[in-house]
């Protein structure tokens, strides 16, 4: 899980220069964006995030995984991880 951020899927260099973006689940977001609109930052894969609800659980290839809701984040950023990466704060 990622902290929500958008990413830039294509630049068009005309003039101006305008940008078209992605969320974290690869979904386009709609129109396009100049760079006044947006902020540079970096991912930090070492971040923890607070899960609101485990919404299902498997196993995939021999590890049992969680279909987890992540706090604050609507229900489609819902995603599965490896349950033995969740920690209890």
């Amino acid at each position: 899980m990622d902290d929500g951020s958008l990413s830039v899927r294509n630049v068009n260099h005309g003039k101006p220069v305008v940008y078209n973006l992605v969320d974290t689940n690869g979904e386009e977001i709609e129109g396009i964006f100049y760079s006044r609109e947006l902020t540079k930052c970096t991912y930090d894969p070492s971040a923890v995030y607070r899960i609101e609800k485990v919404l299902d659980t498997r196993t995939h290839k021999g590890k049992k995984q969680s279909l987890v809701k992540w706090e604050g984040y609507p229900i489609s950023f819902a995603s599965w991880i490896n349950s033995d990466s969740m920690i209890s704060v």
